[in-house]
């Protein structure tokens, strides 16, 4: 009963940041902060534990990438980006690397198809957000 209302509350504060993100390529923090709490109390119900080290973990290397990416001058990954992410990985655990790799995968497709489409190619900038809820819908749905 507590898996099902967890997942919902997942898949519902996703798609609002999936929506919003679509509309104003940005992801509200009220959005991120709902998910720390969610993925908290699955943490505490489920005593998985060694999710908040996969927390800490995916967390450092996600902001390692952003900081010496942005020096570049390249940017890959927003702010709102690094921190769905980095809650989400607090949720899933370790088969959080499942839901990051469909979601490079189906955000790098649509990247390149948009990108051929509007003629821009590498400099296509898409909402990470959208993909992000599909994957984790996938994996949530195959545990």
């Amino acid at each position: 009963m507590s898996k099902t209302i967890i997942s919902t509350l997942l898949i519902l504060i996703l798609l609002y940041a999936a929506v919003y993100d679509f509309k104003k390529r940005e992801i509200p923090n009220v959005a991120v902060i709902l998910l720390f709490f969610v993925s908290a109390a699955k943490v505490i119900l489920n005593r998985s534990y060694s999710n908040v080290i996969v927390f800490v973990i995916y967390t450092l290397f996600f902001l390692a990438i952003y900081i010496f990416v942005e020096k570049k001058g390249i940017y890959l990954l927003g702010e709102g980006d690094i921190k769905l992410l980095s809650v989400l990985s607090l949720y899933f655990g370790l088969d959080f690397l499942k839901v990051l790799i469909l979601t490079c995968i189906s955000g790098f497709a649509a990247g390149i198809v948009t990108g051929i489409v509007k003629k821009t190619y590498l400099k296509t900038c898409i909402p990470l957000a959208p993909f992000v809820l599909v994957a984790s819908i996938l994996i949530e749905v195959v545990r």
